[in-house]
């Protein structure tokens, strides 16, 4: 029987990410991590499930939830579940046997319900306090640091990830540049597959329409993912479009 869904006792997870609790107690910490385990343990027949089912889809979507802001408001609580049941369930490996396009659509749902209750914003947050401040751009990166870039950068790197551009660069890159950010995240991106173009493109609009806030913090940002990358023309338009607005503003 596929597990049952979050309890009462559990945090409301409809809530903006900004307002949900800091601090998860032990009790429902386990019993999270409890209910993980069921959905760990029935993977095969649930990823089946899930793709025709639309109650037993919405509940593994509120899992999921719940695992990503757990991740982020737990500090001293074990990561090794939660992540567990975010990599098997927002892979499409687990869903093979799903025939058709279900899957595929099914994972558009989650991810997309993922993005739009603060993802990008607990992903970072969890990489800011679980792994120590990196030295520079060449410090070793510990396989915490490496599986929490996949995770932060996945809706990015998926097809049609491209819709997730904005939020991610509002979410992330306009925020307070931080050692993580800037040794860490802005060297994984520029070894990804991330269409730059394409992000710099979205920037570049968004900044026109003022549905970005300009910020050093970006700034610094495209510049170290567009360094040796793409014309000079292209970036110093960009760059112009951005002090233009930090002086006006």
């Amino acid at each position: 029987q596929i597990p049952l869904s979050l309890s009462l006792h559990f945090p409301d997870i409809s809530l903006p990410f900004s307002s949900f609790p800091r601090y998860l107690s032990p009790f429902l910490f386990t019993s999270q991590i409890s209910l993980c385990q069921k959905w760990l343990q029935s993977k095969q027949r649930a990823s089946v499930e899930v793709c025709s089912n639309q109650s037993c889809a919405f509940r593994l979507s509120r899992v999921l939830i719940l695992c990503t802001r757990s991740l982020s408001v737990s500090p001293d609580q074990p990561l090794a579940v939660p992540l567990r049941t975010l990599e098997v369930y927002l892979s499409p490996v687990s869903y093979r046997e799903v025939p058709g396009e279900a899957s595929s659509r099914l994972l558009d749902k989650l991810v997309a319900t993922q993005v739009d209750c603060g993802y990008f914003q607990a992903l970072q947050r969890v990489l800011e306090t679980r792994v120590p401040p990196p030295d520079g751009p060449d410090s070793a990166h510990s396989a915490l640091a490496n599986s929490l870039l996949a995770f932060l950068t996945l809706p990015l790197l998926r097809p049609g990830g491209d819709r997730y551009l904005e939020r991610f660069v509002s979410e992330v890159l306009c925020q307070t540049l931080t050692p993580h950010t800037a040794h860490l995240l802005l060297p994984h991106l520029s070894r990804s597959p991330l269409p730059l173009p394409t992000l710099i493109t979205t920037v570049h609009t968004s900044l026109i329409a003022n549905s970005l806030p300009p910020s050093l913090s970006l700034l610094f940002s495209i510049l170290q993912l567009t360094q040796g990358k793409l014309g000079g023309s292209y970036v110093s338009s960009l760059t112009f479009t951005f002090l233009f607005q930090e002086v006006t503003c």
